[in-house]
């Protein structure tokens, strides 16, 4: 099985290729597809890197790595992007068996997400947590979900970007050599 990876990566770092390699490493996947959102419907005021530059980063993160891909396919598809649609539209095409993976820190939102229940229904999730996390108080198992714990990369893209902002090094943290 291939692992579909979704997120904004914006930008991707190192914390995301640890968690997609362990995953590889676990044999919970033979291989990882990154998938940055073209759009983020949940967040309509979040400064977000451009899509092309985010494939390029991710391109240049994943280079040198066989079992890492990158998908672009959301610039391609109905706006706005919902992950449902877009697993659906994978399956159409007849895309390998594949899960999707996302972070714990989305079950704190999922019942915003368009069509939760059938993604969680419809599709096998792998959802990784940081160690310590605590599943929200109102979270019940969905559907074909598994948590899977991870090991604790206390790194965010968020710090990355405050720092690119400030004029501060941030390579060894994003995990590759471009700027």
């Amino acid at each position: 099985m291939i692992g579909i990876y979704g997120g904004s990566f914006n930008p991707v770092h190192i914390g995301h290729l640890i968690v997609a390699e362990d995953l590889v490493a676990s044999g919970k996947v033979k291989e990882v597809y990154f998938l940055p959102c073209y759009s983020q419907p949940l967040k309509q005021d979040y400064e977000i890197i451009d899509f092309d530059e985010r494939c390029r980063l991710i391109l240049d993160a994943i280079a040198d790595t066989p079992y890492f891909h990158m998908l672009d396919i959301e610039r391609h598809l109905p706006k706005p992007n919902y992950t449902y649609n877009t697993l659906l539209e994978m399956r159409k095409r007849v895309f390998p068996p594949f899960c999707f993976i996302m972070g714990a820190d989305n079950l704190y939102i999922i019942k915003s997400w368009y069509k939760y229940e059938e993604l969680f229904r419809e599709f096998k999730i792998l959802v990784i947590a940081r160690p310590g996390f605590k599943t929200p108080d109102d979270y019940s198992q969905i559907g074909q979900e598994e948590i899977i714990p991870s090991r604790l990369v206390d790194i965010s893209s968020t710090e990355i970007r405050e720092r690119m902002k400030n004029g501060l090094p941030c390579r060894y943290l994003k995990g590759y050599a471009r700027d």
